[in-house]
C-alpha cells in the first residue's frame, strides 16, 4: 500500500471536488457534539460557576455605542446563582409562572427540532460526502452539489442512522455493566 499515493490523490480530490466542500462544512457543523462543547469552553475551573465573563475595551465600548446604541459595561459576568430562583416564590404570579412554563416548552420545541434538522442534515451529508467519492472513483467523473443531494436523500442514509442507533444504544446498555467489577 503507498500512502504517499493516497495521500496526495485524496488531497487532489479535496482541492478540485468543490462540491463535497458543501457537505464537508455541513457534516462539520452537525456532527459536534455536547461533550465537546464542553471542552471547548475556557478551561479555568471557576467556583463561582460562571456562565458568561467577557471584558471589552473602552474603544470597543465606544465604537458600540456609537454604531448599535448600546451603553455596555466594560466586564459583565453571570454565574448560575444569577439565573436561580424558586417556582414557588410569591413574587411571581400565576400568570409568570404560566409565561415561564409557555417559554420552557416552547424553548425545548424549538431545541427539539433543532435537534431532528441537525441529525437529518449530518446523516445526509454523511451519505453524500460517501456516495460522491465512491462514484469517483468508479466512474471519475465529479458530481454536482445537486447530485450529492440526491445522493444524500436515499435509503443509505437510513441505514447509516439506524446503524449509528443500534450501537450507541448497545453502548448505553452495556456501559453499566463496566461498573459491575467495582459494586
Amino acid at each position: 500500500m503507498n500512502s504517499e499515493k493516497i495521500f496526495k490523490g485524496s488531497w487532489g480530490l479535496m482541492l478540485h471536488y468543490k462540491a463535497l466542500w458543501i457537505f464537508g462544512v455541513i457534516l462539520a457543523l452537525t456532527t459536534i457534539s455536547f461533550g465537546s462543547a464542553l471542552w471547548l469552553r475556557e478551561s479555568d475551573n471557576h467556583s463561582d460557576r460562571t456562565l458568561v465573563n467577557w471584558e471589552i475595551s473602552t474603544t470597543d465600548k465606544a465604537w458600540i455605542k456609537e454604531n448599535f446604541g448600546f451603553d455596555l459595561p466594560l466586564t459583565y459576568t453571570l454565574t448560575v446563582d444569577d439565573l436561580r430562583f424558586r417556582l414557588d416564590d410569591s413574587s411571581i404570579s400565576m400568570v409568570e409562572g404560566a409565561r415561564l412554563f409557555n417559554t420552557v416548552i416552547t424553548l425545548m420545541t424549538v431545541l427539539l427540532t433543532l435537534l431532528a434538522v441537525t441529525l437529518v442534515l449530518r446523516y445526509i451529508a454523511e451519505t453524500a460526502l460517501i456516495k460522491m467519492v465512491g462514484e469517483q472513483q468508479k466512474s471519475n467523473e465529479l458530481n454536482s452539489s445537486r447530485e450529492g443531494w440526491s445522493f444524500g436523500f436515499s435509503f443509505a442514509a437510513l441505514k447509516l442512522f439506524l446503524i449509528d442507533l443500534v450501537v450507541f444504544t448497545l453502548l448505553l446498555l452495556l456501559t453499566p455493566l463496566l461498573f459491575l467489577p467495582a459494586l
